[in-house]
């Protein structure tokens, strides 16, 4: 469940060509996404928290997501939506 929800979660969020995403990776669910600057990433993370998701800043301009081991495709999805929708208020700003 691990390897494949991770591997639908990176596919996903690189064709979704969020503005500021740099770069996504992750091994099974230990996932990050780089952004462009370090501003855009803590601004993610607020506007993440707003939406109800919880995410952690790493690094310089990396965002960390860990979620459960048995994380379901539907929960995913929900996630990947919430991101989304924090990423893109966060280049409407």
């Amino acid at each position: 469940n691990a390897v494949e929800r991770g591997r639908a979660f990176v596919e996903t969020v690189r064709d979704a060509d969020l503005p500021g995403v740099v770069d996504v990776r992750g091994k099974g669910l230990m996932l990050a996404i780089d952004f462009d600057a370090k501003e855009r990433r803590d601004a993610v993370v607020e506007a993440a928290a707003e939406r109800g998701l919880l995410v952690l800043g790493c690094g310089y301009r990396t965002l960390r997501l860990l979620p459960p081991l048995d994380v379901t495709e539907r929960e995913m999805r929900m996630g990947i939506d919430l991101l989304s929708s924090a990423v893109e208020a966060v280049d409407g700003e």
